[in-house]
């Protein structure tokens, strides 16, 4: 065997290996950067696909509480957020928030869309118009 063809078949493996590996160092570096540089007030984005806006970051133990709603603010772990909410809107990167502080929100980012089945209450049958009548 060829001493050359083995080394091409080397490189047809290794190298699509290496450049995968390589995104994703620059993938997580960028998730790891953007963890570390949550501040309250940030519209972001879980793994869940969940659209909050950072409350606060608890570092000791790896949490950020997210406001969800007004008045309603859960706990997640701080790997769940993946990305800045509306980044293209505020022109920074979504993957990074050091461009972004929290006097630099839009004015409005609450979410006043009804998301729940029927577009009403549920509970008592009563929509809004805009879902399938019960």
């Amino acid at each position: 065997m060829d001493p050359m063809f083995l080394i091409i078949i080397l490189l047809i493996f290794m190298v699509p290996m290496y450049l995968q590996k390589r995104r994703a160092d620059k993938l997580k570096n960028s998730l790891n950067q953007l963890q570390s540089s949550l501040t309250p007030g940030l519209p972001v984005v879980t793994t869940a696909g969940l659209h909050a806006t950072v409350d606060s970051v608890d570092e000791a133990s790896n949490t950020v509480d997210l406001r969800i709603a007004d008045g309603c603010v859960a706990t997640f772990d701080l790997q769940a957020v993946i990305r800045v909410a509306g980044a293209e809107k505020m022109g920074i990167d979504g993957m990074t928030a050091t461009a972004h502080t929290a006097d630099q929100t839009p004015a409005d980012t609450t979410d006043t869309t009804d998301h729940t089945e029927g577009g009403g209450d549920t509970a008592s049958g009563q929509t809004d118009g805009h879902g399938p009548q019960r």
